[in-house]
């Protein structure tokens, strides 16, 4: 059944919202049993829609909750993975320092050698 079906919602008093944790609506079916005194009661469509609109919610929170799961993990992974390429960038920074002194290095012994070959 569509959405458009329903009639429109209005708001019931909060007092017709719960009497002495007596449910929200009562089924048409069974009006008197466990309702409080007043409060609206329902069609057996009504209260098979409700029901399924419950599941749904339900099921809705449960694919949320799992979802919300996954977010974490791969959060972690993020984080792991970042941390680990901030030390390898650092590392790879190190190395190439060591290379740019080991080539002044190179090029000072080379003019030496070349000096002593002169001679």
């Amino acid at each position: 059944m569509a959405a458009s079906s329903l009639p429109p919602a209005s708001a019931p008093s909060p007092s017709l919202l719960a009497w002495r944790g007596a449910p929200l609506f009562c089924w048409a079916a069974f009006p008197r049993r466990g309702c409080a005194r007043g409060a609206p009661t329902l069609p057996p469509s009504a209260f098979r829609r409700l029901q399924r609109a419950k599941k749904t919610r339900e099921d809705l929170g449960v694919d949320l909750y799992g979802a919300q799961q996954q977010l974490a993990n791969l959060q972690i992974g993020l984080e792991k993975a970042h941390d680990h390429y901030t030390e390898t960038t650092a590392i790879r920074q190190r190395a190439e320092e060591d290379v740019g002194r080991l080539r002044v290095l190179a090029q000072e012994q080379a003019g030496r050698t070349k000096e002593e070959e002169k001679r």
